[in-house]
């Protein structure tokens, strides 16, 4: 969005001293408009250029102008639609019809006039105010006005301050959860580790266990069929020999078990 100013029949020339076009970076000219980042610019310029950086910024939304910059620019521009002053000195501005001096103000028509202007009948019921009274109060709205953006802008600068920071705060915080988080991870690896060892033991010491008694009854089995085998082979021994008597008291002792 951008603010119109018009030259309200002034001489639209150079005006040394007031403030520069951002898009040229001369003299600002009649008319000129109020860019988005709050310099200003001649209306021939802007148009005929389609680039949104200007000399007179460091980017776009004029993060890098100086805080006081939109007041002082306003103002300025400001005291050249009302005043125009060359080597230090006020010159008069003169109504064309008439060639008096320009005294008045017209609320009506929003121009100056003159004083045979104001008692004309054209102006006859409009409202005539002395220039310097208008151009009071116009200065005392638009410093208000300028007071009012500037502390917009230094609020929006401060909010923007706080998302940056909380956004190098973020960053912190998501290097601190990936460090704990690789942290817990690595500790979590470990104790995994130590108990795969443990039941890894664990199940090596029960295997040994069990294959040492498996052994164990084994020699014992053997021993015991070993003994049964050798007492069935006597009794055989025993019948074909036709020991009758030995044959029985051999049965009749304890079994082999």
């Amino acid at each position: 969005m951008y603010f119109f100013f018009s030259g309200m029949g002034l001489n639209q020339s150079h005006c040394s001293g007031h403030p520069p076009c951002a898009t040229c970076g001369g003299q600002l000219k009649f008319p000129f408009v109020v860019l988005p980042c709050s310099h200003l610019a001649c209306n021939d310029c802007r148009q005929k250029t389609t680039s949104n950086e200007y000399p007179e910024c460091t980017n776009f939304n004029c993060i890098g102008a100086h805080p006081g910059s939109l007041i002082s620019n306003i103002i300025g521009a400001h005291d050249m639609i009302l005043s125009s002053n060359t080597k230090g000195k006020k010159q008069s501005r003169q109504c064309l019809e008439h060639d008096q001096e320009l005294v008045f103000f017209c609320n009506a028509c929003l121009r100056p006039i003159c004083i045979v202007c104001s008692r004309s009948k054209m102006h006859d019921s409009h409202e005539i105010r002395p220039v310097h009274e208008v151009r009071k109060e116009m200065q005392s709205i638009i410093r208000k006005v300028c007071e009012d953006v500037q502390s917009l802008f230094e609020e929006k600068q401060e909010q923007k301050r706080m998302i940056m920071a909380i956004q190098e705060d973020s960053k912190d915080m998501c290097k601190e959860a990936r460090e704990l988080i690789s942290t817990r991870i690595a500790r979590l690896t470990e104790l995994l580790a130590q108990v795969e060892e443990k039941a890894t033991n664990e199940v090596d010491e029960v295997e040994k266990d069990l294959a040492a008694k498996l052994q164990t009854q084994e020699i014992i089995v053997t021993k015991q069929v070993l003994g049964m085998a050798s007492d069935v082979t006597e009794l055989v021994l025993l019948q074909e020999n036709h020991d009758d008597f030995a044959f029985i008291e051999k049965m009749q002792g304890p079994l082999p078990l």
